[in-house]
């Protein structure tokens, strides 16, 4: 292998290592991947032959709220759409009630505080709803436990649907920087199945979807506390958007 051949391998790994710190911004990743991609066409060089040193893929486990009774969500409708935008693989673990999501660390650690806050924010709403008249005069007439889950399920639903709404803005803007992300996108893929195989575990989809619940003025006061909630994405925790 020539030696001009050995720079570039090691100029493209930097790069990528560069594109994928969780202390570049968004723009700077996306740079650092389109000079990537460039260099490893010129030189034809793929992703075996770069040493990708930064891109560990680990699991963080994230811990759902408490509600009524010790009773956690321990529900994939959050979940799900979360491991989508944050690009990570996830697992419910039925033991604790709790979730794990695999990626790439910084996309893990983020999928990670983000489902934690959205749980404990579900909370704190459900702890406000209590406080109002529609859940005082209705509570008159129905169960509190039911009303608590249909605002707790409506809330959920709402903040995914959102979520998802994110997650496939954020892929839509990937296919129109085809060629400053593609570098990129492949890495991270190849790093977190590589791990993910090594690990052994088998996952099985459990095939749910959003429960059908009927409307009620407890439900409809968790969507509109989901909308109201501020959600924050982004590469890495230094250059994040908010949504809200």
């Amino acid at each position: 292998m020539s030696t001009d051949r050995n720079k570039a391998i090691e100029r493209v790994s930097k790069l990528l290592n560069m594109a994928n710190d969780k202390g570049a911004s968004e723009q700077e990743a996306l740079t650092a991947a389109a000079m990537a991609t460039k260099m490893m066409e010129e030189w034809n060089i793929n992703m075996t032959e770069i040493g990708i040193k930064s891109a560990e893929a680990v699991g963080c486990v994230a811990e759902s709220a408490i509600f009524h009774n010790n009773w956690k969500l321990g529900d994939q409708i959050l979940a799900r759409p979360i491991a989508r935008l944050c690009d990570c693989k996830y697992w419910h673990i039925r033991r604790t009630n709790n979730f794990e999501f695999f990626g790439i660390k910084h996309d893990a650690e983020y999928a990670m505080y983000l489902y934690e806050m959205l749980s404990n924010t579900i909370r704190t709403s459900l702890e406000a709803y209590k406080l109002t008249d529609d859940f005082i005069d209705g509570a008159k007439d129905h169960n509190k436990i039911t009303m608590y889950r249909d605002f707790i399920n409506k809330m959920q639903q709402r903040l995914a649907e959102r979520i998802y709404e994110m997650a496939l803005e954020k892929e839509h803007n990937v296919k129109l920087a085809k060629s400053s992300s593609n570098a990129l996108m492949v890495m991270k893929q190849d790093v977190i199945q590589a791990a993910f195989e090594e690990s052994g575990i088998k996952l099985k989809s459990d095939g749910r979807k959003f429960r059908n619940i009927k409307k009620t003025s407890a439900g409809e006061a968790g969507r509109a506390a989901a909308d109201k909630v501020v959600i924050t994405t982004g590469i890495n925790h230094n250059d994040q958007k908010r949504i809200g």
